[in-house]
Parts: structure tokens; C-alpha cells; sequence
């Protein structure tokens, strides 16, 4: 889990922490049981997940990038509704 390498390299960096949450992103509606065993044995909290978002495989294939996705698709409200939770 990429997460959990993450957070070990800032742990020998000496980068100080006081929350980890996780975002889990590309999924498709309710996680699957498996991965949310996963990331609770990992000592995660899960601070929200972002749908599979067609509108991002469809810019990728023209070339742009996620500066150019619509401020109303359905990835961009989750992570707005994400970052409602943390009041940023």
C-alpha cells in the first residue's frame, strides 16, 4: 500500500505528523470489505473517497490536464466536500 510507504518515509525523514488520513481515489461507489480491513489494520482513517471519474481519462486523452475538468464534475465536488470536512 503506497500509503503505508509513505508514511514510513516520513517517519525516517524525522517529518513530525500529528493526523494521517487517507483519501482513496478511483473507486466505485461502497469499498469493497476487504480493502476497508486494509486500511484499518493499517492504522489509517479514511477521510473520503473520490469516484472513478470519466471526465479525468477523457482529458488525459486529449492531452490536458485536471486544471481543464469542469468545476461541477462528480470527482471535483467529492474532493470539495473532502476538503469541507478538514474546513479548508
Amino acid at each position: 500500500m503506497s500509503a503505508a510507504r509513505i508514511r514510513d518515509l516520513t517517519g525516517e525523514l524525522g517529518i513530525k505528523t500529528r493526523q494521517i488520513f487517507l483519501i482513496i481515489n478511483r473507486t466505485c461507489g461502497k469499498l469493497d470489505e476487504r480493502l476497508e480491513n486494509l486500511v484499518c489494520k493499517s492504522g489509517f482513517e479514511i477521510l473520503g473517497t473520490v469516484d472513478n471519474d470519466d471526465a479525468i481519462i477523457n482529458l488525459e486523452l486529449d492531452g490536458k490536464n485536471i486544471f481543464d475538468l469542469d468545476p461541477e464534475s462528480s470527482s471535483i465536488l467529492q474532493i470539495r466536500n473532502i476538503l469541507q470536512e478538514l474546513n479548508l
